[in-house]
């Protein structure tokens, strides 16, 4: 494996130039860019059995919602999306939706469910309870903001022992009642929550886990996440995983960011944050030299964890004065990759 030499040169120049340095909201998107939807719905005044139902998402996306008689059991996030309506929105703004049909003189349920524009998974849902026209009731709103995880846990070699880190996932509460939460089993995998009990604006965590010995294969799972009021089923949906296990695993993913920085004239220490853990190798050479091959970096120098390395100053200095370069590449056990 060869190492690119335009970033070392870019590494090499940051060294020697440091001296610088009532609406349901939930969350829809599994990425760091996540956004947030919120829902209104009230009777028309100028339409006799129609709802104006409004969706004011933070991006763009495809909103699906599902009405039914508030004594009709709820459906899960599936059957929203596969029996709903769906309507392109656009993101900031207020999407007006009319639903026409719909008798008001009975309270109804709305079940929606908000998918950001250019993800693949759908997210939570949301459940809007319209009571009946006449009733003068307000409009109960119940909601659960899930925070992005990534529902891959890599893989592992066959007859792995330790089981992947397990992932802590935060629910939160943003409609304006309590919600009572369960899990379903999920074959493969250790799943619990921190708290079954989850009042308005609190937040619980989800813990999942792949158990240990699994076989060689792909293990995915669905695990069923349920939210009832009052002991009644309101909200039903589904957090997907999954957890890999084969002979030859594909050598995980990673980045780290480097920072280098400078006290006095000589001493120069260089930062390495890495996305993973393992060891760094290091090797340095002269400006001109051939680049390392990555059987060099077996007896390099190397730092485990996150540690700052400082150099000798004899060293450092040798490092500005003669433009030597630093080669570097990290190795975990499923990981080989080069910066």
């Amino acid at each position: 494996m060869k190492i690119g030499r335009k970033f070392f040169s870019i590494l090499l120049a940051a060294c020697l130039l440091f001296s610088l340095m009532p609406f349901a909201a939930l969350d829809i998107s599994a990425s760091d860019t996540a956004g947030t939807v919120s829902y209104g719905a009230k009777w028309s005044e100028s339409q006799t059995d129609t709802i104006e139902l409004t969706v004011t998402p933070e991006n763009g996306g495809t909103v699906y919602y599902l009405v039914a008689d508030s004594e009709d059991a709820a459906p899960s996030q599936d059957e929203v999306i596969a029996n709903g309506t769906s309507k392109e929105c656009t993101g900031n703004a207020d999407n007006g939706i009319t639903i026409s049909g719909q008798s008001e003189s009975d309270s109804k349920n709305i079940y929606l469910v908000y998918q950001d524009a250019g993800e693949e998974e759908y997210y939570a849902m949301s459940i809007l309870e319209l009571p009946a026209k006449s009733s003068g009731s307000e409009v109960k709103n119940y909601g659960i903001q899930i925070d992005p995880y990534d529902p891959s846990f890599g893989e592992a070699a066959t007859g792995y022992t330790e089981a992947p880190a397990a992932k802590t996932i935060t629910i939160k509460n943003t409609g304006n009642a309590a919600l009572t939460l369960a899990l379903g089993s999920a074959e493969g995998y250790a799943a619990s929550l921190s708290s079954t009990e989850l009042a308005v604006d609190s937040s619980v965590t989800l813990t999942v886990q792949p158990n240990t010995g699994l076989e060689k294969g792909t293990h995915k799972a669905s695990i069923t996440l349920t939210a009832s009021a009052d002991s009644e089923q309101i909200l039903n949906t589904s957090l997907p995983f999954t957890f890999t296990v084969s002979d030859n695993p594909t050598p995980s993913e990673g980045t780290v960011s480097f920072e280098a920085s400078r006290s006095g004239s000589q001493n120069l220490s260089l930062t390495f944050t890495p996305t993973v853990d393992g060891t760094l190798r290091y090797i340095v050479k002269d400006k001109g030299d051939s680049a390392p091959l990555e059987a060099d970096f077996d007896n390099a120098n190397s730092i485990s964890g996150t540690e700052i390395r400082r150099q000798p100053p004899q060293f450092l200095w040798g490092i500005i004065r003669k433009m030597r370069r630093f080669y570097i590449c990290a190795t975990t056990p499923n990981l080989i990759t080069t910066w």
